[in-house]
């Protein structure tokens, strides 16, 4: 691979980064935490590699190696489980390992970050193989425009989600915090789905309705950033200091820190 293609790789990556992270107006989150949840965004490309061999065992007339031999309800299918939910339950698997109970996780908007930096993870790692296997200045800047950015407006669902999730714990809501939870995982599953569905199509009609719906993916996201990086909503205060247990008593019950 080219070096300038290299670079145009991780261009998308960088530039998205440090646009959530500068948006962060409550206490940016410390380097390590987001270096470590790159990593996990890393990881989880390997994670839905394992599940994705799991699912074309389950449906092996389903697989998306064969998706020009399928018909189109049949690629609904495909598509949404074989894709959109694989790739984004395993981004949520390590978003949730390494950031539920951190003592860093004390705003709304940090779980967009959170999200994002996973995804951006997993966008990078894919973004550097689909460039160098099919090396063009033309795919790295499709993808640079579409493919990135489509990852990252998956995450930014999620993490409005997983926020409201972490709100519904602070409160002791555990039902609503377990459907927050659920609908993490589902929402952008879906929209993973769809973007992946109108582009596999590919007519010219269904390409308009793509580029409408990236489009209205775009606003959304940038109306939710500017919309949750203001939330002053703060955690902190029920929040063990020494192990990040959530906790409204005086006492920490997992650790035993006084709390007030």
């Amino acid at each position: 691979m080219d070096a300038y293609l290299f670079v145009l790789a991780l261009l998308p990556s960088i530039v998205l980064g440090w646009f959530i992270y500068k948006k962060d107006k409550f206490g940016k989150e410390s380097k390590s935490l987001l270096i470590q949840l790159l990593v996990g965004g890393i990881c989880s490309a390997f994670l839905t590699e394992v599940l994705s061999s799991v699912y074309d065992l389950i449906f092996p007339n389903l697989s998306l190696t064969k998706f020009s031999f399928i018909n189109e309800k049949e690629l609904v299918v495909a598509v949404f489980i074989g894709i959109g939910f694989i790739e984004e339950f395993s981004k949520w698997i390590f978003l949730k390992n390494f950031t539920w109970k951190n003592k860093e996780f004390d705003h709304i908007y940090d779980a967009i970050v959170y999200a994002v930096f996973v995804s951006l993870g997993f966008a990078t790692l894919e973004n550097i193989l689909y460039i160098k296997g099919s090396p063009s200045l033309d795919l790295a800047l499709k993808r640079a425009i579409l493919s990135v950015p489509g990852h990252v407006f998956n995450a930014i669902i999620m993490g409005t989600f997983y926020g409201q999730a972490k709100k519904n714990l602070i409160e002791k809501n555990r039902f609503k915090m377990n459907i927050n939870l659920l609908l993490s995982i589902i929402m952008p599953a879906i929209a993973h789905g769809f973007f992946d569905f109108l582009l596999l199509i590919g007519t010219k009609k269904i390409l308009i309705i793509f580029y409408s719906f990236v489009a209205i993916l775009y606003i959304i996201s940038f109306i939710t950033i500017n919309k949750v990086s203001k939330i002053k909503y703060n955690f902190k205060d029920l929040i063990c200091p020494n192990c990040g247990n959530v906790d409204s008593n005086d006492i920490c019950s997992v650790c035993g820190n006084r709390l007030k």
